[in-house]
């Protein structure tokens, strides 16, 4: 059966948007934080192998953002870097230095070394990134993806240490200080990370680019005319509609 990804773009860049709209309505730092994250993994969430870990999807959207345009994402970065910056010389947003604690097994060559040690090479790359970047010279894109990408890795361990109730709400959390630098971070990245997707999907409404979603609407979608909560429940009422 063959995909028609309009329909999948269109829940993509709707859903991004609609809590890309309520993340800038909030007071507390917690709920602006998270509505940024559902935003943002509106955008960027498709359906992949099983194998595939974050870490690779990252890198994966980071590349396609920047092709798509890399000097909205490079001045978005540069408005933002210094937090940037504080986020990833945080060592409570690196994920090695937690598996450390816990005691976890070695899953790869890349938690040999010490976390510290590990910790500084990172850092050092990022700089390394930017610095790329900001001299323009032949690997300048390769630099601000990587930027992007750290900055993403990051902020996707502050996302589990919040979603998983591994921090304290309110000022009282010892966590704090990186949520407040992430509420930041995301609030300077989302909006033209989606204003980027929506103009290309503009471009190319049944574009691949950005994958299948997920949870795609059921309701009228090209693979089946039967709504879904009337093949659950025949007795349902027909006027209920199903989430999208």
């Amino acid at each position: 059966m063959s995909i028609d990804y309009s329909y999948h773009n269109q829940d993509r860049l709707r859903r991004a948007k609609s809590w890309l709209q309520q993340a800038d309505k909030q007071e507390s730092d917690e709920a602006a934080f998270l509505f940024y994250w559902i935003a943002f993994n509106a955008a960027y969430g498709r359906v992949e192998r099983q194998d595939e870990n974050e870490k690779r999807l990252f890198a994966k959207f980071s590349r396609q953002i920047v092709f798509c345009d890399e000097e909205k994402i490079k001045t978005a970065l540069n408005s933002i870097y210094s937090e940037i910056r504080k986020l990833t010389q945080n060592r409570h947003t690196y994920e090695p230095f937690w598996r450390a604690i816990r005691g976890d097994k070695i899953k790869s060559r890349y938690e040999e070394t010490n976390w510290k040690t590990h910790l500084k090479k990172t850092n050092k790359k990022l700089q390394t990134n930017w610095s790329r970047d900001s001299k323009n010279d032949k690997g300048h894109q390769q630099g601000i993806i990587g930027v992007i990408r750290e900055a993403l890795i990051r902020i996707y361990t502050l996302r589990n240490q919040l979603i998983h109730g591994g921090t304290t709400f309110g000022s009282a959390s010892l966590g704090d200080e990186q949520l407040v630098i992430g509420r930041k971070i995301m609030e300077a990245i989302l909006p033209p990370i989606i204003e980027i997707i929506g103009q290309d999907i503009e471009r190319q409404p049944d574009t691949n680019k950005w994958g299948t979603v997920a949870y795609p609407r059921y309701k009228n979608h090209p693979i089946s005319n039967i709504p879904i909560y009337h093949a659950i429940n025949p007795a349902e009422s027909e006027s209920k509609d199903p989430p999208h």
